[in-house]
């Protein structure tokens, strides 16, 4: 499932960076980071809407094997990143 949801979102959203890295859901479920330029307008409410209603779109009722997607711009993602460091 991995590779296909990465696939698809490469297309879907072009630019888009993602991690599906180290959230423990147990190995059953996938979890991860988008980060996208995209986002940029939208509230982080709106992000999510735009992400899971185009891998519902895609993928119908085996988004169940997603779990939690952090969606973010690089901007936020470099304030994260630098907050965490100070």
């Amino acid at each position: 499932m991995k590779e296909r949801v990465q696939a698809f979102l490469k297309r879907r959203f072009p630019g888009m960076e993602f991690d599906f890295g180290p959230l423990d859901t147990g190995g059953r479920r996938l979890s991860g980071v988008l980060i996208w330029q995209g986002f940029e307008d939208l509230d982080v409410s709106a992000q999510q809407d735009v992400v899971w209603n185009a891998l519902r779109e895609e993928f119908g009722p085996e988004t169940v094997e997603i779990s939690t997607l952090v969606t973010m711009t690089p901007e936020q993602f470099e304030a994260l990143r630098f907050d965490s460091l100070t």
